[in-house]
């Protein structure tokens, strides 16, 4: 697995920022979900695949992130089995990955119930998958997407199918995608997070802008402490290549993106010089350009030229308008 994946696979499965991607999904940032609560759960599944012809085997997934919680809400006591896919690059057909996912959850937890099970007596015409009276765990899967270009790609199955009408796409369920695009949440949503996530989602929808991610480290205060597994996702996701010293166990992003803002001013001091230059080229150009104007209205004026053929010869010549072609004359008249 590359290291950017393990250390971003290290820094989401933490507890407490782990809880807080889906308070923020699923209870608009009110603190539901108790990261104490939460269990690691086997993130590798597999399911027989049985056809008619010889290709019978067996398919195995696996997922990124997978824990249990416990959410107790008037005083009844449930289970949620929760996963996390994470995403650097947009994938055009995640909502089915995540749909085979979520299915094969399914299947296992019903395997595991109908094996608990007492068989049914010998001869009754009853089959089923799931005894009667059990209940499967929800299962909730998100997408944390932490590329620096708007995701594009389809955001339910609905939208990678293609249907020959309206009355076949209302008998297909549609699959919606559990989307969080981390550079691009508002200040708003941003704020509806506990743990330093939103800290990373503010220095991602800054990492294109040179400017204000050196605002952003020079005026929030959060970035001064961040902790080390933060300070190296935060590095990976942006690409940013930061001298970071992994012998510390907190960090002063402040220091670790000097760099970067004796990168901005230079940047900031050349194009001061490139414009300087460029408005030095245009005054030179419009004082050559008023040295010629001067020079034909003076020889159109010795060879006794109508003030008429005069202004339509300054027109002509130099593509300015008739006011202007007037003030110029006046001005040569008051030289």
């Amino acid at each position: 697995m590359p290291v950017s994946d393990i250390i971003t696979r290290q820094y989401i499965s933490q507890p407490p920022v782990f809880a807080d991607i889906f308070n923020f999904l699923v209870y608009g940032g009110k603190k539901v979900i108790d990261p104490g609560t939460l269990i690691e759960a086997d993130t590798r599944l597999s399911a027989v695949l049985s056809s008619t012809d010889l290709r019978n085997g067996t398919q195995e997934v696996v997922r990124d992130i997978l824990k249990s919680s416990v959410i107790r809400q008037d005083d009844r006591q449930c289970y949620l089995l929760l996963g996390i896919e994470n995403q650097t690059q947009i994938d055009y057909g995640m909502p089915a990955r995540v749909l085979l996912y979520d299915g094969m959850e399914y299947n296992h937890m019903m395997k595991l119930l109908k094996d608990g099970c007492k068989p049914w007596p010998k001869g009754t015409p009853i089959t089923s998958s799931l005894p009667r009276d059990r209940r499967l765990k929800p299962v909730i899967t998100a997408v944390a997407y932490f590329g620096l270009e708007p995701w594009d790609g389809a955001l339910s199955m609905h939208d990678i199918l293609d249907f020959p009408d309206d009355m076949t796409r209302r008998l297909v369920p549609d699959y919606p995608l559990n989307l969080i695009q981390a550079a691009f949440l508002s200040e708003e949503d941003l704020r509806k997070f506990s743990t330093d996530f939103s800290l990373v989602g503010r220095i991602l929808g800054c990492a294109r802008d040179k400017r204000k991610l050196c605002e952003l480290i020079e005026k929030n205060k959060q970035i001064q402490g961040i902790d080390g597994l933060t300070a190296q996702f935060v590095d990976r996701v942006t690409g940013a290549h930061l001298p970071l010293d992994n012998t510390k166990e907190t960090f002063d992003m402040r220091t670790a993106f000097d760099e970067l803002k004796d990168d901005y001013k230079e940047e900031g001091r050349q194009k001061g010089i490139q414009e300087g230059r460029q408005i030095g080229r245009q005054e030179g150009r419009q004082d050559e350009l008023s040295d010629n104007i001067f020079r034909t209205i003076r020889y159109q004026m010795k060879r006794n030229l109508s003030h008429a053929d005069l202004v339509d010869t300054l027109i002509g010549t130099f593509e300015i308008s008739k006011p202007e072609a007037e003030r110029w004359i006046q001005k040569v008249n008051l030289a």
